[in-house]
């Protein structure tokens, strides 16, 4: 597992920080990346950058946004995405995350667990962005229970 910064200092994702960190994934040989951002905009870099990964052996998972829309929302929404919904404790699609064809699977997204920035810890935390890497830690799993399985044997399972 390793971290790598798709951000500018200040937060925003553009494709000038998105592309680079996707191909060093790719080019590192990650098996699974984890991307907690959204947009309502497709961009030819980001599509082929995950489709670039994906043609790598990459599965790339991604949250499906929190604008409670049926429309979709990238790059969650490119064809070679596993894209993550939340749902809440009783199991139901929370209110807020989006939904629609183009999302694959659902995970909990309400009352997660999670550090602060101020360094303590909160069971507050809500989103697809905590959903998202629930579904990512499981298709590590399962590359490691099976070594030769590929990205998409993983999405199917």
């Amino acid at each position: 597992m390793a971290g790598v910064k798709a951000a500018t200092n200040s937060g925003y994702f553009y494709d000038s920080t998105v592309v680079p960190a996707l191909v060093y994934c790719a080019d590192m040989g990650f098996e699974v990346i984890s991307m907690s951002f959204f947009c309502d905009q497709v961009t030819a870099a980001e599509s082929w950058a995950i489709n670039y990964c994906w043609s790598r052996g990459v599965l790339p998972v991604a949250a499906a946004g929190n604008s409670m829309s049926v429309l979709p929302f990238y790059p969650a929404a490119y064809e070679n995405v596993l894209s993550v919904a939340a749902t809440s404790w009783d199991d139901a699609k929370s209110s807020f995350s989006n939904w629609g064809s183009w999302v694959d699977v659902a995970a909990p997204g309400e009352g997660l667990s999670t550090i602060t920035l101020s360094g303590g810890y909160t069971t507050t935390f809500a989103g697809t962005s905590g959903a998202g890497p629930h579904v990512a830690g499981l298709a590590g799993l399962l590359f490691a229970a099976a070594p030769n399985a590929t990205n998409a044997m993983v999405r199917a399972a």
